[in-house]
């Protein structure tokens, strides 16, 4: 019985709560004296409204301009209460939220938000403005939602959040405009002490933080705060030092859908965003002619964990990073991102990173531009890595002039994989301008850059760097290293790469220091093929005019279309399973390609060294066509040809007679011959 009661008083406690919620009427033509409980006796005052309203209530707001106070007093705001939701956009005849007119795509037009909270209290002109337009309910647990309205001009330049204040507090924004409020920092919104703000299909515009040191221009987070944005565009505005349009300190921030375009960091850095000490995602996103005096044109990453994937960054400027720039720990991830036509006053025309632990995967690097590191700048202590990304026509000039795609002098072990670098052009290291401590280049290819000075493919300074199934082809310069030069600092490997077609200068590589090349081709119209003061040990390798060192051999390496830049190894070429497995790196399994590594042809015979299936010489690994089941005699049919070929090669190892090709020519093999008796094979 005393349980019943309990579980009575609760459904009642319940109902009670439920009713108590109310839908409150607010328009601003509506005669004085209303109680706001229809359209028709509407209040004519949201400050009149809000100081009824309750936890659960809304409050329904006609189309118009509101003011927090009809007098001169600035320091009024709209204070909106804890769980309330504030809906503007109505004409003032609705039954339901729903009958408003539908908001256009907010990636392309703004939201209908002719209800506009407003801090034009004086005369026309700012200084005279509310100081905060609007304040919400703080340290408090109950969802506020705004929800398609219009904040604008309020003016603080001596505080912060001059459209709005959100503190301790948990925040919807959906569909509505922040636009031209100004303050010392976070012109549009000021979100700290552990807030929770969620914005949806909101566009802030043109807001400023213009004080001295004033900072995210559009919104300012901080204090372990958490700011949840899609579908929203952040356009036109300012900060004096740090974050055009966004500026984030210890907090968590992400952005999906987001277009950010025009955004300026006047003396400092991060055009669009800055984050310092940060968790930071953005995802399918757009950043557009974005700028900063300093670093990040439109994104700065200080101390900052952050993953990017399918954002687009066009045409943004800064000083160092013309698009983005990461500084200290990290990691930071870019995954599929495009940089297009950003530029560097100095270095990284796309990116830069200084030890801030940088890792970029399936991106794409075009017509950068710096004065070092068209593509991206790596430097610092800590490694960064490059997975899968294309460098194309990009270009270091002006000053320092180095590394047209990618410039790297970290000192911690940098590591580029499957990688492509094409018509990048500077003066010095045409696809790469490579010191530090030595990287790794694996499966990369470099065509077709350019540089009037030396190493046309790459230039290495310092450290030790290895290039693991490289293609480099048909690059220039103007005096030395047609593909590669390597100074009296630098020791260069070379496993199985194919340097052919190279330009310019008197040697295709030049070695300054060490240098090693095993199961290579090197071929190209040079007076040298390698020339240098240190010592250059080559093996295995096919070298124009020939060269000392074990296994080596000059001859036509029978491409398949050098004309279309497709240096694959043709059927029955000199270079089929003619290098040394001994000089393939430990966990090399794949080529340039990412085919298999030590595929045996069994047409050619072995002239390498070590244990079949010896590894070819050159880039790319000669791929024989797949067997035909129960083929015994290599005619191309299955027949009874092939019955005789494995009674005459019984117990043998193969091929001849080995229908399965298990190894072994057997029982199986005629199994095999009947399993696939008549088939005809390509």
């Amino acid at each position: 019985m005393h349980a019943r009661m309990i579980v009575l008083a609760a459904a009642g406690l319940v109902v009670a709560t439920s009713a108590s919620a109310a839908t409150r009427f607010v328009n601003a033509a509506a005669a004085p004296g209303g109680d706001g409980s229809s359209w028709a006796t509407a209040y004519n005052s949201l400050q009149t409204a809000l100081a009824s309203a309750g936890a659960g209530d809304e409050l329904w707001v006609a189309r118009g301009v509101y003011t927090p106070t009809s007098d001169a007093n600035r320091n009024i705001s709209f204070i909106i209460p804890a769980g309330v939701t504030v809906r503007g956009g109505f004409a003032g005849d609705e039954d339901s939220p729903k009958d408003r007119p539908a908001d256009p795509d907010p990636r392309t037009a703004d939201p209908l938000v002719d209800t506009v909270l407003s801090g034009e209290i004086g005369a026309q002109g700012a200084a005279d403005n509310s100081r905060v337009v609007v304040r919400t309910d703080p340290y408090t647990s109950t969802r506020i939602t705004l929800d398609r309205l219009s904040i604008v001009a309020g003016y603080d330049i001596a505080g912060s959040g001059a459209g709005m204040i959100n503190e301790g507090n948990i925040v919807t924004l959906e569909d509505c405009l922040i636009a031209g409020n100004e303050a010392f920092s976070g012109g549009g919104m000021l979100n700290w002490y552990s807030s929770d703000v969620t914005l949806s299909r909101c566009v802030l515009r043109a807001n400023r933080a213009s004080g001295q040191n004033g900072s995210g221009g559009a919104v300012y987070l901080s204090l372990s705060s958490i700011l949840t944005v899609s579908d929203s565009r952040f356009e036109d505005n300012y900060a004096r030092t740090l974050g055009g349009a966004v500026t984030a300190f210890s907090s968590v921030a992400s952005y999906a859908r987001c277009t950010f375009e025009r955004n300026d960091a006047d003396l400092t850095r991060g055009g669009a965003l800055y984050t310092y000490d940060c968790g930071l995602t953005i995802s399918d996103s757009f950043f557009a002619d974005n700028t900063a005096s300093g670093n990040g044109g439109a994104l700065l990453n200080q101390r900052s964990v952050a993953t990017i994937t399918d954002t687009t960054f066009l045409r943004n400027m800064g000083d160092v990073g013309g698009a983005t720039c990461d500084e200290e720990f990290g990691p930071v991830n870019y995954i599929r991102c495009t940089y297009d036509s950003n530029r560097s006053n100095l270095s990284g025309g796309g990116a830069a990173t200084f030890a801030g632990n940088s890792h970029f995967t399936d991106c794409t690097f075009t017509a950068n531009d710096a004065s070092a590191g068209g593509g991206i700048y790596i430097a610092g202590s800590t490694s960064s890595t490059i997975t899968r990304c294309t460098f194309q026509n990009n270009l270091a000039q002006r000053t320092s002039t180095r590394g047209g795609g990618l410039y790297i002098v970290a000192s911690a072990r940098c590591t580029v994989t499957d990688s492509t670098f094409t018509g990048n052009r500077t003066s010095v290291g045409g696809g790469v301008d490579a010191g530090g401590s030595g990287h790794d280049f694996i499966r990369c290819a470099f065509v077709q850059n350019a540089c009037v000075g030396s190493g046309g493919a790459a230039n290495l300074t310092a450290g030790t760097s290895n290039f693991i199934n490289c293609l480099m082809a048909r690059n220039a310069v103007g005096v030395l290293g047609s593909a590669v030069l390597a100074g009296t600092n630098a020791t260069s490997n070379f496993y199985n790469c194919t340097v052919v077609e190279n330009n310019g200068g008197i040697e295709s590589l030049y070695h300054g220091g060490p240098m090693t090349v095993v199961n290579s081709i090197v071929r190209n119209p040079t007076q040298f093929q390698l020339r240098g003061p240190s010592t250059a040990t080559v093996t295995w390798s096919n070298v124009l005019a020939g060269i000392t060192g074990a296994g080596n051999f000059n001859a036509d390496p029978g491409f398949v279309d050098p004309a279309a830049n497709d240096f694959r190894l043709a059927p029955a070429s000199v270079c089929i399973d003619r290098g040394s497995n001994a000089g393939v790196p430990a966990m090399t399994t794949l080529d340039l390609a990412r085919a298999p590594r030590f595929r045996d042809d069994p047409s050619v015979p072995d002239a390498g060294n070590g244990v079949a299936p010896v590894v070819d010489v050159g880039a790319y690994e000669f791929q024989p066509p797949a067997p035909c089941p129960g083929d015994a005699n290599n005619d191309g049919v299955v027949n009874f040809p092939d019955i005789t070929a494995v009674l005459q090669n019984w117990t043998g190892p193969g091929p001849a007679g080995d229908a399965n090709n298990d190894g072994v020519v057997s029982f199986p093999d005629i199994t095999s011959i009947l399993q696939n008796w008549t088939r005809v094979c390509s």
